[in-house]
């Protein structure tokens, strides 16, 4: 993959305000990969979205469960307010 002068300038502009990063620390490379910038640099360069998912009886009743909390939470917005 090839990266843009600019986006590397950006990234070495970013590093340069932080702490060094691990390379090590990142292990999974579904998330994405770690590129070294022309100034030596690391940066972190995530992984495409979306990322492949499979579908089991417990995350769909996980998803399921968190759609009907944001129904809750969306109905609490809409309650009569009280003007004294």
């Amino acid at each position: 993959m090839l990266y843009s002068f600019k986006a590397l300038r950006i990234l070495d502009c970013v590093c340069e305000e932080s702490s060094p990063m691990n390379s090590m620390d990142f292990r999974a490379p579904e998330a994405g990969r770690v590129i070294h910038t022309s100034l030596g640099y690391a940066a972190f360069v995530p992984a495409l979205l979306p990322p492949e998912i499979t579908y089991t009886g417990k995350l769909v009743l996980t998803l399921s469960r968190a759609d009907q909390a944001l129904s809750d939470l969306s109905g609490l917005g809409r309650l009569p307010t009280r003007t004294f």
